[in-house]
């Protein structure tokens, strides 16, 4: 069963890619694609068939688009809940239930991750009411990772702050001492004021606050309609201070110890304990007893903020450096009513935020200094697992063990002056950054790292989004991924047009109809009669069969506009959704590669890579030498990607091709001598074999099931030997998923997958043309 290409233009694509006469191709161009998706399907591949058959047991693949399969494969519930986040391109994302799952497990909560936070705190003294308190507040950036809109519960509780998301709260902060020094008075008359900064008083009432805290209020994602709750556009940075200074420029106020219960710590004038104005004021922080410094930011919960659910937690933070002081401890003096920033004030009321006199600052590594320093964060760390152990080491994708405060960076590590702290953080030259505060932005310059589908899902790739519990990010398709990449050996991708989000996949063929039916949904019991149109056996050792599975998408409509060929898409469901392929930074732009790179800062944005033809036949080449070298052949479609070969080949073939030397970038030193390799690691400009895989992953096999066999002969006069005639004869032999016993096709066959007992069945016989008949 061959279709040959007849459109005369794909036919003089394929004669370029290899011999029709060596492998057989079939074209199923379509005009009118089925869905937005569909654009990013291939035109052209190889005419052959697989079963649908399992690796080692030999039995079949399972439909994992049913929700009963899936729920018990190792996607879970949490690929359910992606696979039907949202039903409308428009639709937000929910906030979903809170859910714990052991290592290695998948979820699926879209969440903000916090990327760089500050605490901005003074201690001064009040003449007015003799206490001494604190003022502080609390800056914090967010990332919406994914393609889809946030949103968070709407409060309903306050109709002052309706907008309240997020609560954020500082543990284990330092113990503090405040001090007349001898100079002043003799002796000093303040009594010396000792505490831990947990261990706060609110108001008159002297209330316990047992941690520095606040809400974050972020603004709704629209603006239609009312009563809408808080959220964040897809890809947004969104940078929120609290309480805003243009409502309440004092901040929050504590007092640093109960005075109601302790009065005679009051620096009164009326209990003659008020330093004379001219004294100094000593403040010595020192590590707090109760263990190292957390972060930990919570969904807002009404009634107990303390008891919303954990987006994100900041473990074992070092406040205090031993190069710093020797004695671990930081000292602050200053004058009581002298100097240009006094410690005493008339009243709580005239302590402004540019009054402050400490601040702690915690932020995601920046690559303002170091371009890629974030290539960590998009693929050995996935910040969606929410915990962040400073003291902790981890294994990056190159197999290097580096320590994670490598990926926290700050201006200091130290208490610091809060002016100076102020003007060196939160840059505009960092990737995570924005130039608003407490509003989206108008220009937003949206990072995507996560692809969220929004309908018509088709390919088991459509999960590599899915985060896994203490796993690297992008574990599905990834050589890191392990046993998740069972996935590819076990399981396909069949759709049911009765559910939501999920396209017809034309690439299951329906043996019980004709051959058109491919178009035809598939569902779980009806596997035994259906094969796998295309499907490519990775144990392959032709080059040019590689480069042309490598270069199936042969062209793609970016918004109209510009027609781009052989381009690898991060976030294609993203790209492909209406009105999102315009701004796609495209890396190359000519057929020979030559187009630099945009920016570093963009290269992290919607981007995509393009190869050339002779990058394409470069990578092919690489890739069949890579296998012919191997000593024995792949015995699933797991261990091909766990192996990491197609990464290497992407490795070596920009370091050894003449074609491109500079990393499929086509950038030099001179267009780019900060960044001369072109492409940051794991940017999107950057192509992996996850790229690769999202592609073609659902197309692998570990054996091939269709067969070519040729026979020749030919009639001599055995007078004079004298060739009288000679023939080809070309016979086509399919394997099927039917069993010659006639049990069930599902039942696994063998444990080596040896003896197996599927049929195989002569398809097409026919002469070959141009062979003089006998």
């Amino acid at each position: 069963m061959i279709v040959n290409a007849t459109d005369g233009t794909i036919n003089d694509t394929l004669s370029n890619l290899f011999s029709k006469r060596q492998l057989g191709l079939i074209a199923t161009a379509s005009s009118d694609p089925q869905s937005v998706e569909n654009r990013f399907t291939h035109d052209i591949s190889l005419s052959s068939y697989s079963v649908f058959q399992k690796p080692g047991t030999g039995g079949l693949k399972e439909n994992i688009a049913d929700q009963g399969i899936m729920t018990a494969s190792p996607l879970g519930e949490a690929g359910w809940k992606l696979l039907n986040a949202a039903a409308a391109l428009d639709t937000a994302l929910p906030t979903p239930a809170p859910s714990e799952v052991a290592e290695g497990e998948a979820f699926f909560e879209p969440l903000p991750i916090p990327t760089e936070i500050a605490l901005y705190i003074g201690f001064f003294h009040t003449r007015s009411d003799a206490r001494i308190r604190i003022r502080y507040h609390l800056e914090t950036e967010l990332w919406n990772p994914y393609s889809r809109n946030l949103r968070f519960p709407r409060d309903a509780s306050d109709n002052r702050f309706p907008n309240r998301a997020l609560y954020v709260e500082f543990v284990n902060m330092p113990n503090f001492r405040v001090e007349e020094l001898p100079g002043g008075t003799e002796p000093p008359v303040a009594p010396i004021i000792e505490g831990n900064m947990d261990m706060m008083f609110s108001g008159a009432q002297s209330l316990i606050e047992d941690s520095i805290h606040s809400w974050v209020e972020i603004q709704p994602d629209t603006d239609r309609g009312r009563n809408l709750p808080p959220g964040m556009l897809g890809g947004e940075i969104y940078r929120a201070l609290e309480p805003n200074p243009n409502s309440q420029a004092q901040g929050l106020a504590r007092s640093v110890v109960d005075y109601t219960a302790s009065p005679n710590l009051l620096w009164s004038e009326n209990q003659s304990q008020r330093p004379p104005p001219e004294a100094t004021i000593r403040l010595t922080f020192t590590p707090s007893d109760t263990g190292n410094p957390e972060i930990i930011i919570r969904e807002w919960n009404v009634g107990d903020p303390k008891a919303g659910r954990i987006i994100a937690r900041y473990q074992n933070l070092p406040f205090f450096k031993d190069e710093f002081d020797q004695n671990d401890k930081y000292v602050l003096e200053k004058g009581f009513e002298t100097g240009p920033n006094p410690f005493s004030r008339a009243t709580s009321n005239t302590y402004l935020r540019d009054d402050y006199n400490l601040a702690f600052h915690v932020r995601l590594a920046s690559d303002e200094n170091e371009p890629g320093a974030l290539k960590h964060i998009f693929s050995t760390l996935d910040l969606r697992d929410r915990t962040i152990d400073y003291s902790e080491n981890f294994v990056t994708a190159e197999e290097q063990t580096i320590s994670m405060s490598d990926l926290i960076d700050s201006v200091s590590w130290n208490p610091v002056l809060a002016q100076q702290l102020d003007s060196d953080i939160f840059s505009d030259l960092d990737l995570f950054a924005t130039d608003r505060t407490n509003e989206h932005g108008e220009n937003l310059n949206p990072i995507i790292a996560f692809d969220i589908p929004t309908r018509n899902a088709a390919s088991l790739s459509v999960f590599k989004a899915l985060p896994f519990r203490e796993r690297k990010a992008f574990s599905l398709g990834s050589p890191w991924g392990g046993s998740i990449n069972d996935l590819f050996d076990d399981y396909y991708f069949g759709t049911d047009p009765t559910l939501p989000n999920q396209a017809k996949n034309h690439r299951i063929v329906d043996l019980t109809k004709d051959s058109e039916s491919a178009t035809t949904p598939l569902l779980a019991d009806r596997l035994s009669s259906a094969l796998l149109a295309g499907g490519f056996n990775i144990n392959s050792t032709s080059a040019r069969a590689w480069s042309a599975i490598f270069g199936l998408l042969l062209r793609y409509q970016n918004g109209g506009e510009l027609e781009v060929t052989h381009a690898f898409f991060r976030t294609p469901l993203y790209a492909a959704a209406e009105g999102k392929a315009i701004p796609l930074p495209f890396v190359t732009g000519g057929e020979d590669g030559s187009a630099p790179l945009p920016p570093a800062d963009q290269q992290y944005n919607l981007g995509s890579r393009r190869l050339s033809s002779d990058q394409l036949r470069a990578l092919g080449e690489v890739t069949a030498a890579a296998i012919r070298d191997r000593e024995e052949p792949f015995l699933s479609v797991a261990d091909f990607i766990n192996s990491g070969i197609l990464q290497q080949a992407i490795d070596l073939a920009h370091d050894q091709s003449a074609i491109d030397s500079n990393g499929f970038t086509g950038v030099t030193a001179a267009e780019d001598p900060i960044n001369p390799s072109g492409a940051l690691k794991y940017s999107h400009a950057y192509l992996t074999q996850n790229d690769i895989i999202s592609r073609i992953g659902h197309m692998l096999t570990h054996r091939s099931d269709t067969f070519t066999i040729r026979v020749s002969a030919s009639s001599t006069n055995p007078l004079n030997g004298q060739t009288l005639g000679e023939a080809t004869l070309e016979a086509t032999v399919q394997r099927f998923p039917d069993k010659m016993d006639g049990s069930d096709p599902k039942t696994p066959t063998s444990a080596n997958e040896i003896t197996d007992n599927r049929t195989f069945r002569l398809v097409n016989l026919k002469w070959i043309e141009g062979s003089p008949g006998i």
